[in-house]
């Protein structure tokens, strides 16, 4: 079964908030996801980017791994699984989406060497303060302070 492009871009972006709430992070998904699935990372990447689908026999292997069911995940049902409905909302996930944005490149040029705890406070930090109201400006610069 071949999706259409309505359906991959749908797909797309589902998988990406699967494996953000998989992963707890939006940085670096497609590594995780190509581990878990045995597939490359640029194979994962185009997934994730709407580029190509995963040939139907991968739906329930990727479902299974993300804690999704794939139904979901290719757009023929609405309801959102628990675990991701749970840790986002529409504007929770744009806003992981964006702390992330902010915080992986201050993590690469200022600390390349950190922990992925140290990474994953840093993001949930972000997260928090956007949530709050920050701009985006006040947040990069909390976490550069926090990376010296």
């Amino acid at each position: 079964m071949r999706l259409s492009a309505e359906k991959k871009k749908i797909f797309a972006e589902r998988l990406r908030q699967a494996c953000i709430a998989r992963y707890g992070r939006e940085h670096g998904i497609a590594s995780y996801l190509a581990n878990d699935l045995e597939v490359s990372p640029q194979t994962a990447a185009k997934w994730l980017r709407g580029g190509v689908t995963p040939s139907a026999d991968r739906w329930a292997d990727i479902a299974s791994a993300l804690n999704v069911n794939a139904e979901w995940l290719i757009g023929a049902s609405h309801h959102a699984p628990v675990s991701v409905s749970d840790r986002f909302d529409d504007e929770g996930l744009e806003i992981a989406k964006k702390a992330a944005r902010i915080t992986f490149p201050l993590v690469v040029r200022l600390k390349p060497d950190a922990t992925r705890e140290e990474v994953e406070d840093l993001v949930e930090t972000a997260y928090q303060l956007l949530k709050g109201g920050e701009s985006e400006n006040t947040v990069s610069g909390e976490i550069a302070h926090k990376l010296i």
